[in-house]
């Protein structure tokens, strides 16, 4: 969310709210913005890791290096080859998730 833009929006919702309050941020990954961003906004923070960092053995995970334009047409076909319950697909922007739902 750092890297499409987001933080000026954190920074209106927090200048907004009360001084005294409880700020919890819940975060799958603690890359060095967002760390930065939590030192800013929380005071003695108690950091709380859960589990490993390895991926469960129920997952996989998969490169195909495409260009651009194959990216949907590859993504599809893999889907109707993938024989499971859910896949979790990752796109770069908001964007490109919502037109990917609909194709």
């Amino acid at each position: 969310m750092f890297d499409l833009g987001f933080l000026p929006i954190f920074d209106r919702i927090l200048a907004s709210l009360p001084e005294r309050r409880q700020n919890l941020l819940f975060c799958a990954t603690m890359p060095p913005e967002i760390r930065r961003f939590a030192d800013e906004i929380l005071r003695d923070p108690v950091n709380v890791q859960i589990g490993t960092a390895l991926a469960a053995e129920t997952v996989s995970h998969a490169l195909y290096p495409v260009a651009q334009h194959l990216k949907t047409a590859l993504l599809l076909e893999l889907l109707k080859k993938t024989y499971t319950e859910s896949v979790l697909v990752f796109t770069r922007t908001k964007h490109r998730a919502k037109s990917l739902g609909k194709a």
